[in-house]
């Protein structure tokens, strides 16, 4: 049994994943905005004490070494790394976990902050707001253990407000669907993510457990569409314990279709079977095979020749189409497949045969 009142516990092999699927994002996430941006910014919302029992790294850790040793750091300019915990004891281990790994790079600027995330953040973006100041582009980790003290869409609508910010957070679905049939449990699931007794009402008379987890996070989307003013994009992967139920979703915010097709990258390469979820039950099964690059390549042809068919489409917009309209990530092999099976009759604007640059035009049978 994890004891979460200790400095340090046991790792569980969901929160593996979730580390596998940040550590993805941010290896892309860094040398993208750094060629665009003079400063990036990294926030750990619920840092912990930067490891686990078994010497496993901690958030901030992996966030730290993303960049470190990434084979362009060279080329990054500066970025600021925010780790905020609230708990003594674990921001001293960090600070110390921190300094185990040497002499940082003059470029990279490193704080750890003991308080609580949504008290925290609240005063950095108020005063931003005063001053009528923007947030440099930021990536922001929300990793609470329950479903409190993230500053619900209040402080998250906030940072998702200003461009080339973005938000991946550890949704608890699973605690809230069951907490919400307790009064007193429904009373603070409100009052921390804005929820009206009628967005409950709705999401606990409905049958189906998928059909709710769907209702939270579509209800969490429309209050922070509304706090961040913003026309937000969004994927979510599923958690799941050894008794293969639904802890939480990771879900992931950002307004640019770049950062969609960058995390569900990360997300479907960690998910491993053509769905996006991992199960601490599933794991044990030594006989679960990943969902091969073949088949789901296959599927995805079949699709978008279905969609497109007896058409002439860009190449990109083809992309951006799976890329935000279908479970599947974006190779040009699944372009590949159709054309030598004679569902591609032309492509226009191409230098070579089997090639497809984002401005030629692709004709479906």
């Amino acid at each position: 049994m994890v004891d979460f009142n200790e400095t340090l516990w046991e790792i569980d092999e969901h929160t593996k994943a979730k580390h596998t699927i940040l550590d993805k994002y941010l290896k892309a996430w860094f040398p993208i905005l750094s060629k665009k941006s003079s400063t990036l910014v990294y926030i750990d919302g619920f840092a912990g004490p930067g490891e686990y029992k078994g010497g496993e790294p901690g958030s901030p850790i992996i966030a730290l070494k993303a960049a470190l040793e990434h084979k362009h750091k060279d080329k990054f300019k500066k970025i600021a790394f925010w780790f905020i915990e609230c708990r003594d004891d674990r921001c001293e281990h960090l600070r110390n976990k921190i300094a185990s790994l040497g002499d940082l790079p003059s470029n990279f600027h490193v704080e750890v902050t003991c308080g609580r995330f949504d008290e925290e953040l609240s005063k950095i973006l108020d005063e931003l707001e005063r001053e009528g100041a923007s947030l440099n582009p930021t990536f922001c980790f929300v990793d609470p253990f329950g479903y409190t003290e993230t500053g619900g869409p209040k402080i998250l609508g906030k940072i998702l407000k200003f461009p080339k910010c973005e938000v991946l957070l550890t949704y608890m679905v699973g605690f809230m669907d069951r907490g919400a049939y307790d009064p007193d449990k429904c009373k603070t699931i409100c009052r921390e993510w804005d929820f009206s007794e009628e967005d409950i009402n709705k999401i606990i008379n409905t049958k189906s457990m998928e059909s709710r987890e769907m209702q939270w996070i579509d209800a969490l989307k429309n209050k922070l569409i509304k706090a961040s003013g913003s026309d937000l994009r969004h994927l979510a992967f599923c958690v799941k314990g050894y008794n293969n139920r639904t802890l939480y979703y990771l879900v992931y915010f950002t307004k640019h279709i770049k950062g969609i097709e960058v995390m569900k990258e990360a997300m479907f390469k960690t998910g491993k079977t053509g769905q996006y979820k991992f199960s601490d039950y599933n794991f044990k099964q030594t006989n679960l095979l990943d969902y091969s690059n073949e088949l789901w390549q296959n599927e995805c042809a079949d699709i978008i020749y279905e969609h497109f068919r007896g058409s002439i489409q860009k190449t990109e917009d083809v992309k951006n189409w799976v890329i935000l309209e279908t479970p599947y990530i974006w190779r040009s092999g699944i372009l590949i497949k159709l054309e030598e099976e004679g569902k591609i009759t032309r492509v226009i604007g191409r230098p070579r045969r089997f090639t497809y640059p984002d401005n030629a035009y692709i004709e479906f049978k």
